[in-house]
């Protein structure tokens, strides 16, 4: 069978941070080695390419399954593409997968034009029922997926998870243009040799706003194992930058040692960052020197709230006091540092929310992040927003990446009030002279600076809206000029 995979892409929200489909070459790779498929990625975030411009290469391979893997954000256009497959192609099965449909798969298979959701991890699930595909069985009992019978959503047993990462084949790097990722700008605004890569799957922590798909026991890949992809990437691909995207890289502290120690003992010269967030309160000097000795520029922290009750009510339960001075700590061994921070959780007070303002704004973090909760279904957010009597209007909810709007109150402050706030606190972050200071001291080269310095000042004298157009034309440029290199 011809399996065709799809990243998709939201030109309305996106501001070109591409980084490789990483999930799907996971899947693509496992799907190879326990099967004869022809299997191919269209990643339609590199190319910015238009749903029209994709379904011109879905219908040149045309495939008999496409799988689409999609974030919230970029749901309209995962619809929009099995919309028009379904049009075109109508004897193409269309699955869908990735982090939305933890909690969404309900509503996705609404569409007509989807005929399975994959729920959790993909590599075994979509092996197993391309086979009950290819046999022509319309309601396989393979677990970890959910279909229509009878027009009512029907779902199979939940998937176990995969115990020993280091079983999973290496991703299949073949089936991407490596070379066309390092000319577009990443998330840390990088051009660079960049490539991403998980050392581990799963997080140990509850956070009520948070998706599963990987569970919460830790799963680690080997140092060995991670060492042997690096080895790869660094020799065969010429990858100089690492994007490690686990959910938290530091949960077993040794094990993240051992991984910076035998990067430097093999002589790997690499730049590393973690966009995803390391758990700030589980860090320690001699964890962060050895990252810094690896070659590590730039961490994030997620700090969500300054309050201690509403750590213990989304069930963070970080140790503020600890993070503060973590944060202190990785700012002096010079790694650029981010922080995540969030307004609007249920029965949050006005004083709580000012709080985490005042956190943010006193802390030595370079940049943050002021998020709006969104209580996104299958979340505990979503629970207990329902327990309040609020209706949520999945359709309402904020699916730009940036999650700067609730359609729904939860907190004590009304939304209008919060944005105000958020857009103040930005204001007085970012235009710190101190911090534009230490920012351009400590960006990792001298482009990387400037952008910094100018979308500092777009976020602090626009408001959301606007900021996010300009934004876009900032990237859209720079994406251009990277693709004529």
């Amino acid at each position: 069978m011809k399996i065709l995979f799809i990243n998709p892409l939201d030109k309305a929200n996106c501001t070109h941070f591409v980084v490789q489909p990483l999930g799907l070459m996971y899947i693509s790779a496992f799907l190879r080695e326990h099967s004869n498929h022809d299997v191919k990625i269209l990643d339609m975030k590199v190319n910015f390419m238009s749903e029209d411009d994709a379904l011109k290469e879905v219908k040149k391979f045309s495939p008999d399954v496409i799988g689409i893997r999609a974030l919230s954000v970029e749901s309209a256009s995962a619809h929009l593409i099995a919309k028009m497959v379904k049009r075109d192609l109508p004897n193409c099965k269309v699955i869908v997968g990735g982090p939305y449909t933890d909690g969404s798969s309900n509503h996705i298979l609404k569409d007509a034009n989807v005929d399975f959701v994959v729920v959790g991890e993909g590599e075994e699930t979509v092996c197993e029922l391309i086979t009950e595909i290819e046999k022509g069985n319309e309601f396989p009992d393979t677990h970890g997926i959910g279909y229509r019978q009878n027009g009512e959503p029907v779902f199979t047993h939940s998937r176990r998870l995969i115990e020993d990462l280091d079983t999973i084949p290496l991703p299949a790097w073949d089936l991407i243009d490596v070379e066309s990722y390092f000319k577009v700008p990443s998330w840390n605004f990088h051009i660079s040799r960049h490539m991403a890569l998980f050392t581990s799957r799963g997080c140990p922590y509850k956070c009520a706003y948070c998706h599963n798909i990987f569970g919460k026991k830790p799963r680690m890949r080997s140092p060995e194992n991670v060492l042997k992809e690096i080895e790869i990437l660094y020799n065969q691909y010429g990858v100089r930058e690492l994007k490690i995207i686990d959910d938290i890289f530091n949960v077993r502290r040794s094990r993240a040692q051992q991984i910076c120690d035998l990067i430097v003992e093999r002589g790997f010269k690499v730049d590393i960052c973690f966009p995803n967030g390391l758990r700030g309160d589980i860090m320690d000097r001699t964890t962060l020197q050895k990252l810094r000795a690896a070659g590590t520029f730039e961490i994030t922290y997620a700090v969500e709230t300054a309050s201690p009750r509403l750590q213990r009510l989304i069930k963070k339960n970080i140790n503020l006091p600890k993070l503060k001075q973590v944060i202190e700590d990785t700012v002096e061994m010079g790694i650029f540092t981010r922080g995540f921070f969030m307004m609007g959780f249920p029965s949050e007070t006005r004083e709580e929310i000012h709080d985490t303002a005042s956190f943010s704004l006193s802390s030595k973090l370079h940049w943050m992040s002021m998020f709006i909760v969104n209580p996104f279904e299958g979340t505990e957010i979503a629970d207990m927003a329902k327990e309040m009597n609020i209706d949520i209007d999945h359709d309402k909810l904020d699916f730009s990446g940036g999650y700067r709007v609730n359609p729904v109150q939860l907190s004590h402050m009304p939304v209008q009030e919060i944005k105000a706030l958020q857009f103040k606190t930005l204001r007085k972050f970012f235009l710190n002279p101190v911090r534009l200071y230490s920012i351009y001291k400590c960006s990792h080269d001298k482009k990387q600076k400037i952008l910094f310095v100018f979308t500092m000042i777009l976020k602090a004298i626009l408001p959301a809206s606007k900021r996010d157009k300009w934004i876009r034309k900032l990237f859209t440029v720079i994406y251009y000029l990277g693709r004529g290199k």
